[in-house]
């Protein structure tokens, strides 16, 4: 394998927050020393509840956001440049195609707008570029000639995928690309960004919480909590034999289809702690039915694994029966 196209070290984004008039301001650590590589090719799928930081993390990957620390690199360099230029190698496709898309272009001028915004082509030419990628994605030319509000949802969203590869980026960031959809339509969608994937070779860093979207489309996958990545392994892998207690909790909320078996019961009680106040220690523990007393007292170390790895006290193997015996 080649190296990363995409690469974050370090990477951390911290907002602080005023407390009003009497109250201290308080820092919201969104993201904190997130190291993660992405491959030419691949999917890699960012998993994680609300407010795990998924998203924030996919910005600062797209340059939307800066970074409170860390460094993002791309072929081993900094990927520096303005947003123009950032924009000719990453684009990203939204939850909501409706929102991002202009209400009053028709569909073949806001395809065509990011050739006449980055000067690519002969000008007479653009417009045929545009088509010829609406073509692809599967929409017609008479689609084309309409405005977003005359299509349907799943047709937005191939509006916002041609839009996105027009420019034929390394990487595409696909935040929840489907959670909008109706199911009979996300298989659909899915289908066609694998197509598209093998045929312009892109890269994607998928963000969500739907785990069998990302058994359907990842190589690889990373679990965010509070953050942090606790679990970064090949796909097959986590999913077969999960190792960190939170990565198990998420794989056990799937809802099956099998008749009788009702809602699962994941045991993780209550929601996430607040990003605000964070627990000592590993974060996880007040909700993991696992924690032994190390957990609440240090942050655990990144254990290698088979196909990747995971930051869990579980897995500091013999030491770890050592540590039940603290205060």
């Amino acid at each position: 394998m080649t190296g990363p196209v995409l690469e974050a070290r370090g990477l951390c984004k911290h907002f602080t927050l005023s407390g009003g008039w009497f109250a201290r301001r308080q820092v919201l650590r969104a993201v904190e020393d997130v190291d993660l590589a992405l491959h030419p090719g691949q999917t890699l799928a960012l998993v994680g509840e609300s407010g795990s930081g998924k998203s924030t993390l996919g910005m600062m990957l797209l340059g939307l956001t800066p970074p409170t620390a860390g460094t993002v690199l791309s072929h081993g360099a900094p990927l520096g440049g303005g947003r123009k230029a950032r924009a000719r190698r990453i684009q990203v496709v939204l939850q909501d195609p409706y929102s991002s898309l202009n209400p009053q272009r028709r569909v073949i001028d806001i395809v065509r707008l990011a050739l006449d915004v980055h000067g690519i082509g002969p000008r007479e030419g653009r417009e045929a570029a545009a088509s010829a990628m609406l073509a692809r994605v599967g929409l017609t030319p008479a689609q084309g000639a309409r405005y977003p509000s005359q299509l349907s949802g799943g047709q937005r969203q191939r509006v916002a995928i041609a839009r996105a590869l027009v420019l034929h980026p390394e990487i595409v960031v696909l935040d929840e690309p489907t959670s909008a959809l109706d199911v009979s339509v996300q298989s659909q969608i899915l289908n066609l960004l694998l197509d598209l994937q093998d045929e312009f070779g892109l890269a994607y860093l998928l963000i969500t919480h739907n785990v069998a979207v990302v058994q359907h489309m990842a190589e690889r996958t990373a679990v965010m909590y509070l953050g942090r990545i606790v679990e970064e392994r090949a796909t097959q892998a986590l999913f077969a034999n999960p190792a960190h207690p939170y990565t198990k909790a998420l794989l056990a909320s799937v809802l099956t289809p099998e008749p009788g078996l009702g809602l699962p019961d994941i045991q993780l009680g209550a929601t996430p702690p607040s990003p605000l106040s964070p627990p000592p220690g590993c974060a996880f523990h007040p909700r993991c039915a696992d924690a032994m007393p190390v957990c609440r007292e240090r942050r655990p170390a990144t254990h290698t694994l088979p196909h990747g790895a995971a930051a869990c006290h579980l897995l500091a193997g013999p030491d770890a029966a050592d540590t039940k015996g603290l205060p």
